[in-house]
């Protein structure tokens, strides 16, 4: 007789691993194909209708069809990229979480304000429900982190919604904060209520299957609610529609205030007025040359690296604000940032930057910026972050 177990530990061990090793090997081979599919589909649509704009005798009509084709595929393209960004730091553990005192509803109402016209577009009503006594409550968690994970119901719920509504909103229960998105969709069978959690997973048991997206939103939900102490819940009835929850401890028993924000004293810009602009990159410093001058007026100085931005604002002490891109070379935006607060603790500076991930804002802020601004910018997020700082 033999005493076989370390044996067959060993043996159990190998097959373990084998087994995670297939499992890996058959997530990297998806994952591939999806990303193949999901980056080369959206940029197929912006070279193709960026070469129809600029065929010859174009109606106006088809100008605008194919401006309205091109910013869709942009989007698209852009909310696979940040996806791909996000479950990468959810699978190695690097996500960072940093919670402070945030006001629900404010998160809320910007949510409404990303995604009012994706539903106008489809008929769709949107409609937010904030609880009138707890407009100014304040809760202690990751407002980014948050907004994200409603924003990824959201999406969804627009996707699977060809008629009807998507109502969203939050309510307190027991200590906690509930929110809460509910749509008039298909639906989903009750067999892939685990399964819709799973990276890449598309239900393609529906009337019709969406193909569009990668598959990744409620599985990053599902990782950045753990990642808060928070936890997702869903209600659905096929061809009734879907509810999403998420529930994180409110962890504080402020009712009656937002948090304290300091009041900035915006400057004056006009003619004459001077804006600093460090970008080392020339396509991205003429788009904001030209937004700039056009809605300001003011004369736009350009940084070509974080050495020039210091010349250039000891040169000119009257510089009304500083764009600040944080990736430039010599001295990068970080350390331009902080010489340029020790010798003018007063003036404004905006960083403009590709870092997008999660917690990328407050390692940015504490380095003494004033704003926070992430690439790809839109006219409409540049002008109202500027007009945090000066009067235009």
């Amino acid at each position: 007789m033999h005493d076989i177990t370390d044996r067959n530990n060993v043996t159990e061990a190998l097959k373990l691993a084998k087994e995670k090793a297939e499992a890996s090997d058959r997530l990297k081979t998806e994952f591939l194909n999806n990303i193949s599919h999901e980056v080369r589909t959206p940029l197929n649509g912006i070279l193709g209708f960026a070469e129809i704009i600029s065929m010859p005798d174009l109606s106006e009509e088809e100008k605008k069809d194919s401006v309205a084709m091109l910013f869709e595929s942009s989007n698209r393209l852009l909310n696979t990229i940040t996806n791909y960004m996000d479950i990468s730091l959810i699978a190695s553990g690097s996500l960072t979480v940093t919670k402070k005192d945030c006001v629900p509803s404010g998160i809320l109402r910007r949510i409404y304000n990303n995604f009012e016209t994706a539903c106008r577009n489809k008929h769709l009503d949107i409609i937010l429900e904030i609880p009138g006594h707890h407009e100014n409550f304040v809760m202690n968690s990751d407002p980014e982190i948050c907004q994200k994970i409603i924003s990824h119901f959201i999406d969804n719920a627009i996707k699977f919604t060809e008629k009807g509504s998507i109502r969203f909103g939050f309510n307190l229960i027991s200590g906690d904060i509930e929110f809460f998105v509910k749509d008039t969709g298909i639906g989903i069978n009750m067999d892939s209520y685990n399964s819709i959690f799973d990276r890449f997973f598309k239900d393609s048991q529906h009337p019709y299957k969406v193909t569009e997206g990668s598959g990744l939103g409620l599985s990053i939900s599902r990782g950045m609610s753990d990642a808060i102490g928070g936890k997702i819940r869903l209600d659905s009835t096929p061809g009734a529609g879907s509810s999403f929850y998420l529930t994180i401890p409110a962890k504080t028993d402020k009712e009656t205030h937002s948090p304290d924000v300091p009041v900035k004293d915006k400057k004056d810009v006009g003619k004459g007025s001077l804006i600093l602009v460090a970008e080392d990159d020339e396509t991205n410093f003429y788009y904001l040359n030209a937004l700039l001058t056009r809605e300001t007026g003011a004369k736009i100085l350009h940084a070509a690296n974080g050495r020039e931005a210091i010349d250039l604002f000891k040169a000119n002490r009257d510089i009304n604000l500083i764009l600040m891109d944080i990736k430039m070379p010599e001295i990068d935006g970080f350390e331009a940032t902080r010489q340029i607060k020790l010798i003018d603790k007063n003036v404004y500076i905006i960083a403009i930057t590709a870092y997008a991930m999660s917690g990328d804002e407050e390692r940015i802020m504490s380095a003494g910026c004033d704003g926070y601004l992430s690439k790809p910018i839109n006219r409409k997020s540049l002008l109202e972050k500027v007009a945090e700082f000066i009067k235009i």
